[in-house]
């Protein structure tokens, strides 16, 4: 076995040992989909649902153990659809969120099943191009405590945006009025198990929300945030023209 595929294989076996969370709580009702159906996790594209799209984008890392976020309302429908996991060769857990508190909250309720493990968080409503892999593989190498994905819109002032200075994220803001840049956080995020301590530091926002973009300041200000310009298309599937368009992008890679 040479160097390369050496590496290969430790980086496969060290993906095993990071949880994935998909917060799969939202209300999909403007598309179609409330609660009772599933909410937005059972939103299809293609025929399949948009949590169907979002386990696949973290195992085909690796990674063996989710944990799905739901509320109590379309939490029965996607048991149904998902089961426990078996068809997808993931082992899937369901947390319940009982009020929509914010992604912050979300996340801080799998502290128990995450452990003591790093951590991938994608929002269900998130899909994109490209593989993980090489990003995975240098969150694992490096000693970074917390990595977000960037790409550029023309809209940034509905998303969390980051102003770069040279190689580094020098600051972010959620939803400003007048962005700095038309770089804008995804909603994926990795994260060191340190994550659950800076949640309990937080306070609600004006919205009266836990904001992750308050968990990826406090880690920017102790010099431990890093990130990557994501390559190829991105949406937030929460408009039906945004579900149209991933059909079709979707579409485009098979």
């Amino acid at each position: 076995m040479n160097r390369e595929e050496d590496i290969k294989i430790n980086n496969i076996n060290k993906a095993e040992e990071i949880y994935g969370v998909i917060l799969a709580a939202g209300n999909g009702s403007r598309l179609g989909y409330p609660n009772e159906l599933g909410g937005k996790a059972m939103v299809k594209l293609n025929g399949k649902p948009l949590l169907y799209y979002a386990v696949n984008k973290l195992t085909e890392v690796g990674i063996k153990k989710i944990a799905v976020v739901a509320n109590p309302q379309n939490l029965q429908p996607i048991r149904n659809y998902f089961g426990k996991g078996e068809k997808f060769n993931v082992e899937i857990t369901f947390i319940i969120q009982e009020k929509p508190l914010g992604i912050a909250h979300a996340l801080s309720l799998c502290k128990n099943f995450t452990a003591n493990h790093n951590l991938a968080l994608l929002l269900v409503d998130n899909i994109f191009e490209v593989s993980l892999k090489n990003s995975l593989a240098a969150f694992i190498e490096n000693p970074v405590k917390a990595m977000v994905f960037l790409t550029e819109v023309e809209n940034p002032s509905v998303f969390g945006v980051a102003k770069l200075e040279g190689s580094q994220i020098t600051e972010i803001w959620e939803k400003p009025q007048n962005p700095p840049s038309n770089w804008v956080v995804i909603g994926f995020y990795l994260y060191d198990p340190g994550v659950y301590d800076i949640i309990t530091t937080l306070s609600p926002s004006a919205r009266g929300e836990l904001e992750i973009t308050d968990v990826n300041k406090a880690y920017l200000a102790m010099g431990k945030l890093s990130y990557a310009k994501l390559e190829g298309w991105w949406l937030d599937i929460g408009t039906r023209e945004n579900q149209i368009k991933g059909e079709k992008l979707l579409n485009k890679g098979n």
